[in-house]
């Protein structure tokens, strides 16, 4: 569980993780360091780029015990 927002760090295809991230959970991420990364808006598969809804989070059941 995470307590507040994150720092991201992000190296080669770790960047492009980071980068899509922050922009579909900005409220995750308090600051985002990428390096090597490549950008455009060429390539992307369709809606990666776009905002998407807030969904609730995902709620884990305690583990089970023997």
């Amino acid at each position: 569980m995470i307590g507040g927002p994150v720092c991201l760090l992000g190296c080669s295809d770790g960047a492009v993780v980071a980068l899509t991230v922050a922009l579909r959970r900005p409220d995750l991420v308090r600051r985002l360091v990428f390096g090597a990364g490549v950008f455009h808006r060429d390539g992307w598969a369709a809606g990666v780029l776009e905002p998407v809804p807030t969904f609730a989070p995902i709620r884990r059941a305690a583990p089970e015990t023997r």
